[in-house]
């Protein structure tokens, strides 16, 4: 009966944990239209990144003083440079680079590039935990690409520039953020989701900061109202809510379910950037963007990228 239990209970933390990370998918994936209304003011990235950041760094940092009453173990001055090295990688680099891209592609296509990372993740447990890559694995990739090849191939066609461009810096955010969830992994385990994203976080937002600081700027205090507006909603319900419940589910689930959760992503960035941003997508994009999450889905299930809980 106490064995019943137990599983019974375990089903319901698992069961919980993917609907918290489905819904937290859902929201990170809203990110890209909350930037292109912003965009419409004619702020500029670093500018947008400051106020996201001012918004999120106070209250990651009263979660995780408050976070530090629970916990008796505290965490080593190593690991919370480890743990402000990946949020750096992960939330600021990532993040800026994303949204630089989305300044010459649309939220659809921004997403669908940004879904590659999994492959990146593949390799790079590869090459870090020396872990096996078959030759499934390569097919896989190769499909995930050729699809990435169909979504952009109108862009080649018609001599666009600026979709090289915004595909190349998205590829790069891709790759930042798959170095940060092979390296959150381990840290997560060992001091908590809540700790973890709050330092992780507050990391990014000093990052964030100081780049705004070093490009000599003064223009976050002069913006049109509506980039506050849309620079809140983007640190509310597309930063601060969806990274603790993604963390949460990287806890309880582990990184290589997350990753299968986040196929919701694409789909639900091309609804919205069809119902709200008037986005259209050829039938060969489409299926571009059909090979991709496919392809990419495929890694998820059938690779272990990381130890399942």
């Amino acid at each position: 009966m106490a064995f019943m239990t137990q599983n019974y209970l375990h089903d319901k933390r698992v069961l919980f944990a993917f609907m918290l990370t489905l819904l937290g998918a859902i929201m990170f994936s809203a990110k890209g239209l909350f930037i292109k209304f912003a965009y419409q003011y004619n702020v500029d990235t670093v500018t947008l990144l400051v106020i996201r950041m001012g918004i999120s760094v106070p209250v990651y940092l009263m979660i995780g003083f408050y976070s530090e009453r629970f916990h008796q173990q505290r965490i080593s001055k190593q690991q919370l440079l480890s743990i402000a090295s990946l949020g750096c990688i992960g939330y600021y680099l990532a993040s800026y680079l994303d949204m630089q891209g989305l300044h010459y592609i649309s939220v659809s296509l921004e997403r669908a590039v940004l879904y590659i990372y999994p492959t990146f993740v593949l390799l790079l447990s590869a090459l870090v935990f020396k872990q096996r890559i078959t030759s499934r694995d390569v097919w896989t990739i190769l499909i995930a690409y050729t699809g990435l090849v169909l979504i952009f191939i109108e862009g080649i066609e018609h001599g666009t520039n600026e979709i090289y461009l915004g595909g190349i810096l998205v590829a790069f955010s891709a790759l930042a953020f798959a170095i940060f969830m092979v390296g959150s992994d381990k840290h997560i385990k060992m001091v908590g989701s809540i700790r973890f994203t709050a330092y992780a976080m507050s990391a990014a937002g000093g990052s964030v900061f100081l780049h705004y600081l070093l490009s000599d700027r003064v223009t976050v205090f002069t913006q049109h109202q509506q980039v506050y507006f849309w620079g809140g909603i983007l640190a509310v319900l597309s930063t601060i809510i969806p990274s603790f419940l993604m963390a949460y589910g990287m806890k309880v689930l582990g990184a290589k379910k997350v990753s299968l959760i986040g196929v919701v992503g694409p789909v639900s960035t091309m609804l919205l950037g069809v119902a709200f941003l008037g986005d259209t997508l050829s039938v060969i994009q489409s299926l571009g963007i059909a090979i991709v999450i496919f392809a990419v889905t495929s890694i998820v299930i059938f690779n272990k990228v990381d130890k399942d809980k």
